[in-house]
């Protein structure tokens, strides 16, 4: 997931902060341990963008502005990539590990897609044929269909959506009429790891309205279902969560500048219509309980700028809010994950300020 609520084109396509040197770290030392004896907790990365977290079936990859963590065995480890802000991480069959990072250029050629062959520590470049002809190597998100698979989904720049089949050796563009272009940018990646034929894409248009797609043959084609989600209003979408038995029951996380732009948005037919859930709080990422998959966690902006998760037991029709009210002000969740810790399930908020934890008691 994506901490950013642009206002308008132009800062999406040349406001980059921070920007990004050259370099691998192969870093593998343990960072820290796991600690979850209060119900609310600073896990780790106090004061950093936690940009994602990815269940990797033996823990969590976290991406942050200082590179890929690993979270296993209640021990933070260090993978490297530390020059790098990691924007998606996925682990391939057989253990080798891919990622993929931002650079401030759209259009450079830049290296933005690493490899890390199990059993070693370094990383390697790995674009092969990303980028196309153009050369436009800019990477949003990478997302693979299942926690580990080498079917793999990327959002760019356009927003274009591209596949690779082989783990990452070889790249196709699914929708979008080249690699790279301009007219909106694709924060949304939302593979449906239930209904796996499914998967969900988009973010922004080149007006600034939420764009969302939806593919029904494992990214093969897609079908823009965007009339009505936002309604001309300025906003992204970032997330989406379907209903653990029907997968035409959906949610979408919006958010923008603007009161109106921050909602959820239900849909009862696959995305052909749609209505609000959820208002006036921006929603960036969604995350299925483990004991009870009907429980589904959300979470990102909210209007009292603090740290906090709303969750919902009936699939959007009505709502509850925890907000930690003790924490840090201003803040924005980028994404969610649920594990299970000595019998308790944890839900692991990656926020622009640092890794955060919730203990769930029931």
């Amino acid at each position: 997931m994506n901490h950013l609520i642009p206002t308008t084109l132009f800062y999406y396509f040349f406001v980059i902060s921070g920007l990004i040197t050259s370099g691998c770290g192969n870093s593998v030392d343990s960072v820290g341990e796991l600690n979850v004896a209060e119900t609310w907790q600073l896990q780790a990365f106090e004061g950093e963008n936690v940009t994602f977290l990815e269940p990797d079936g033996d823990g969590l990859l976290i991406g942050t502005g200082e590179g890929l963590f690993h979270l296993n065995d209640g021990q933070f480890f260090n993978l490297g990539l530390k020059e790098y802000e990691l924007r998606g991480a996925v682990r391939l069959k057989g253990d080798d590990l891919l990622a993929a990072v931002r650079t401030p250029d759209f259009s450079s050629g830049d290296v933005t897609i690493f490899k890390r062959r199990d059993g070693q520590s370094s990383w390697e470049p790995f674009l092969n044929d990303y980028g196309g002809e153009e050369k436009n190597t800019f990477i949003f998100t990478l997302k693979s269909l299942t926690p580990i698979s080498d079917t793999l989904i990327a959002t760019a720049s356009g927003p274009l959506i591209a596949r690779s089949i082989n783990g990452g050796k070889s790249w196709k563009v699914m929708n979008g009429h080249k690699w790279g272009g301009y007219g909106g940018l694709g924060a949304l990646n939302s593979p449906d790891t239930l209904h796996k034929r499914n998967v969900w894409a988009g973010g922004v248009s080149g007006i600034s309205s939420a764009r969302l797609l939806k593919s029904t043959d494992y990214g093969e084609t897609w079908k823009n279902v965007t009339a009505g989600l936002s309604n001309g209003t300025e906003a992204v979408a970032y997330d989406v969560i379907s209903d653990i038995n029907d997968p035409g029951l959906v949610l979408v996380g919006l958010g923008g500048s603007f009161a109106a732009a921050n909602n959820v948005k239900k849909s009862n037919d696959g995305g052909e219509t749609w209505e609000t859930a959820l208002a006036e709080t921006g929603i960036h990422a969604f995350a299925r309980s483990i004991t009870n998959p009907e429980v589904i966690y959300a979470g990102g902006r909210d209007a009292s700028t603090k740290l906090f998760f709303a969750f919902t037991t009936d699939f959007g029709e009505t709502w509850e809010k925890e907000i930690f009210g003790e924490g840090p002000s201003v803040i924005t969740t980028n994404d969610l994950e649920v594990l299970m810790i000595d019998g308790k399930e944890v839900l692991f908020l990656a926020t622009d300020q640092g890794l955060f934890s919730y203990t769930l008691e029931n």
